[in-house]
């Protein structure tokens, strides 16, 4: 097999980040890589790890469209945020289940939602997140939230009802 056209030219370095946007992973042999690109001895091009255990399952997680954002939620209500790899616990387990995690399309805001009926909306500064919103429907569960992809509006689901707020107002 030979290299898919997304992926770069190793140099001389052992690994070597695929060209975005395409989201498959990329692979190469890891020694004395030839023209061809031999594709036996298959290692990821880059290994990132960082491991956190939340108190119960994980029910959501998200990336930021904008920067180097990573949002967690679980089954006991944790949301936690990574940053450039350093976690914010945003939220401590309260035995309520987070089932919905959504960042803005400009990655300004992170909407969080679940078993209480209740969303969760916190402005992430570049000093700290902040939660300044608690938006409460009632008792039905929200499994469904979108942000608008270019506007600062969050779309979300309470039983049959749909909901637009509107992070301007």
């Amino acid at each position: 097999g030979t290299v898919p056209p997304y992926c770069k030219k190793a140099s001389s370095l052992a690994f070597r980040p695929c060209c975005l946007p395409n989201p498959e992973p990329c692979f190469l042999k890891r020694s004395s890589l030839s023209s061809s690109y031999p594709m036996s001895s298959l290692e990821p091009l880059v290994e990132l790890q960082v491991q956190r255990s939340l108190s119960e399952y994980i029910t959501a997680l998200v990336w930021s469209p904008v920067g180097n954002r990573l949002a967690i939620a679980s089954a006991a209500g944790e949301v936690d945020l990574w940053q450039d790899f350093q976690e914010t616990l945003l939220q401590a387990a309260n035995n309520a289940s987070i089932n919905v995690l959504g960042f803005s399309g400009e990655g300004q805001w992170l909407a969080a939602a679940g078993q209480t009926g209740a969303v969760m909306l916190w402005r992430l500064s570049a000093d700290s997140p902040e939660l300044v919103e608690t938006l409460t429907w009632g008792s039905a569960w929200i499994d469904r939230l979108q942000w608008h992809p270019r506007q600062p509006w969050l779309t979300y689901n309470c039983g049959k009802t749909v909901h637009i707020w509107d992070a301007d107002q």
